[in-house]
């Protein structure tokens, strides 16, 4: 086992975003977010060096959330030539106890990909500092050549009852984003599928909403992480049209409208704990087959309590 020099990083995390020696070692969708101010909180890193070469980083996130401190861990890698020593375990134990006795955080959340080759080692990690099987939280499924994909379903002919209408979320008025706050508050709306969220940057040249009169029946919310590539994210439908169809043609919408902009890349979340049976049926079988992979992302989590300081 080699024994690491772990500490704080001294750099700005700005820096820290547009450094060769660091930019290996931090999860590609982080950096754009480094060089800005926290939305929640502030960032951590913690850095591992051996003989003074760079060989790990952890990068956490720490916000108040009510009446608790938490944190959430993004970003742990272990450069390839420096793991199966024993460093990944020292990092991760150096990075939780830091959180807990500096920043006093009460819990520690962390998401990964049960796909990814380093998983199996991370799991004995978590299980050896005191955590909790992981399990399977959402699904991302990847499209990698859009303007390829063309299943029937995409081309089912647009049946809406009179009453109701699509329209692009650019069309979105003052007295709906009132109606959807509405249906959030009332618990219609789960809190993560709320699209007011300040957090997300919505593509509203893809994004559709579904309506009727002054009411807003449904849905999907799409966010364009770089030039090539969409975040399908967001995807509601009042519980009255469940099993009707119009989820899959409120989808199609948008695919249809990233074809026409030619926008190559796109994937889809699904929340796996709390999505409708006949949404997952319809995913299962029309559109998972067609993915060009799917991630099964695992969410790990850890309570430490408002005094208990743990290693």
């Amino acid at each position: 086992m080699l024994n690491a020099e772990i500490r704080r990083s001294p750099l700005l995390l700005s820096a820290l975003a547009q450094s060769h020696e660091y930019i290996p070692l931090i999860r590609p969708f982080i950096l754009p977010f480094l060089p800005l101010p926290s939305p929640k909180g502030q960032w951590v890193a913690i850095e591992a060096r051996v003989n003074g070469e760079l060989v790990a980083l952890t990068l956490s996130e720490v916000y108040d959330q009510r009446w608790k401190r938490n944190a959430q861990l993004y970003s742990f890698i272990v450069k390839p030539s420096a793991r199966q020593q024993g460093i990944g375990g020292q990092i991760f134990a150096f990075t939780q106890e830091l959180l807990v006795k500096e920043e006093k955080i009460e819990s520690l959340e962390f998401y990964y990909i049960q796909e990814d080759p380093s998983t199996p080692a991370l799991e004995k990690i978590l299980i050896s500092k005191g955590w909790t099987p992981a399990k399977i939280f959402f699904m991302l499924c990847h499209f990698f050549d859009v303007c390829a994909f063309n299943p029937s379903w995409l081309h089912y002919p647009c049946r809406l009852p009179s009453s109701l209408l699509f329209f692009p979320w650019n069309e979105l008025l003052p007295a709906d984003r009132e109606y959807i706050a509405y249906l959030v508050h009332q618990g219609r709306c789960l809190p993560y599928l709320n699209p007011l969220q300040e957090k997300i940057i919505i593509h509203t040249e893809t994004s559709m909403g579904l309506r009727r009169k002054s009411e807003i029946l449904g849905w999907n919310i799409t966010e364009r992480l770089d030039p090539s590539t969409l975040s399908y994210s967001m995807l509601y439908i009042d519980s009255a049209l469940l099993g009707s169809g119009v989820g899959i043609q409120l989808l199609a919408q948008s695919i249809r409208r990233q074809k026409a902009l030619a926008i190559p890349k796109a994937f889809l979340e699904i929340n796996v704990r709390e999505i409708d049976p006949s949404w997952k049926r319809f995913l299962t079988k029309r559109l998972f087959p067609l993915a060009d992979k799917i991630d099964r992302v695992k969410h790990a989590f850890r309570f430490f309590g408002s005094t208990c300081h743990q290693g």
